[in-house]
């Protein structure tokens, strides 16, 4: 009966180490993406803009979103120990930046208006692009397309 045990026991190591390999197929996380539709604003127009909306439209369907801005930042400074610790630094570029949740947003052509602060609109074409947070082997999530509101005051895409 000890025989047996021990050789039970080694089949069953054996088997959870398989398993425990992930079968076979890519390890994925829970890392997500939110579908949206991002917009940088250049530093020599950022300044006195404090909100805007955007308006995202695909097959007769539109959806309208708040723009929260945030400063932009680059990185700065980095400085590593010798223990391989790395840090950097977060240094204000003068712009400013925002993102519009739009749920269901398609990877196709979507038509998108924006405006800051009650002024004038821009409208632009963009096709969102998927995007793969664990890697293209876990599938696509959140399609998303970026937009800048460049120095001279149009809008184009990133």
């Amino acid at each position: 009966m000890g025989k047996t045990w021990g050789v039970s026991a080694l089949v069953l190591v054996a088997v959870t180490a398989c398993g425990a390999s992930g079968s076979g197929g890519p390890e994925c996380t829970a890392i997500g993406a939110s579908a949206g539709v991002g917009i940088e604003l250049a530093p020599e127009v950022a300044g006195p803009i404090t909100g805007g909306q955007m308006e995202v439209c695909w097959d007769g369907h539109c959806l309208t979103r708040e723009l929260t801005l945030t400063p932009s930042t680059k990185t700065g400074a980095t400085t590593c120990t010798n223990s391989g610790v790395c840090s950097a630094e977060a240094v204000p570029t003068g712009g400013k930046n925002g993102f519009a949740d739009v749920p269901g947003l398609p990877v196709a052509d979507v038509k998108v208006t924006v405006g800051f602060d009650g002024g004038p609109t821009r409208t632009v074409h963009l096709i969102p692009k998927m995007l793969f947070p664990n890697g293209p082997d876990c599938g696509g999530m959140g399609p998303q397309g970026q937009l800048e509101l460049a120095a001279d005051g149009t809008v184009r895409v990133k």
